[in-house]
């Protein structure tokens, strides 16, 4: 069966018909796909945040994010798989593991789209792109503030359309309310970023250790 809507595009504006479709036609068949590159794109914006364009070169940093991208890609599917799938069937949802998995990986397709900005921007300012200085000749120019307002609001509409289809693509995986999908994402972050601490955490302490001794 074909789909009638197109996934890359519909997700945007309707994101329960999209990912009903998607289930029924494609089924778990690009969920690990569609998360290694929502994984590259995640450590794509880390470096920039992390400045750093100030330590390595373009190569080292592309490089980590190729490699590093898609292993946390593939975990965060994993284990937002397992904390979403809990805490939707604790609130009520009747959500398969496979729709809720289907439902994160086709969720970060919003996510996925900004690598339209990323790629050309690298091309063109290079390891720039990775600094939190702004990049040499831009500061120098009057409508640049005009600009970066404008940037401003499209990031924020941006993220709220990442957030929206998010939230929307796992209350049609649990077929519940989008309120109970926020408190289930809600429940879910918080969740992995205690997993994240308690395995960071006892790691950075023994570091630490090393370097005392």
């Amino acid at each position: 069966m074909t789909t009638i809507l197109n996934p890359w595009f519909s997700i945007w504006q309707k994101p329960r018909q999209t990912l009903t479709e998607v289930i029924r036609t494609y089924g778990n068949k690009y969920d690990v796909p569609l998360s290694v590159l929502a994984g590259v794109v995640q450590m794509l914006s880390w470096a920039s945040d992390k400045n750093l364009g100030a330590s390595y070169s373009l190569f080292e940093i592309l490089a980590l994010c190729l490699l590093a991208g898609p292993v946390y890609g593939y975990v965060f599917l994993y284990v937002a798989t397992i904390t979403v799938r809990k805490f939707g069937n604790m609130l009520g949802g009747t959500g398969q593991k496979s729709d809720v998995r289907t439902a994160i990986a086709w969720a970060s397709i919003p996510f996925i789209w900004s690598l339209v900005f990323w790629l050309p921007a690298i091309l063109i300012w290079g390891n720039a792109v990775f600094l939190r200085e702004p990049v040499e000749g831009l500061q120098e120019l009057s409508f640049v503030a005009i600009i970066a307002g404008v940037l401003a609001i499209a990031a924020l509409y941006y993220l709220y359309k990442c957030i929206y289809v998010f939230i929307q693509c796992i209350a049609e995986a649990h077929n519940f309310s989008a309120a109970k999908s926020l408190l289930t994402t809600f429940l879910s972050l918080i969740t992995i970023i205690l997993i994240g601490l308690l395995i960071a955490i006892p790691i950075a302490i023994l570091i630490e250790m090393q370097t005392l001794f």
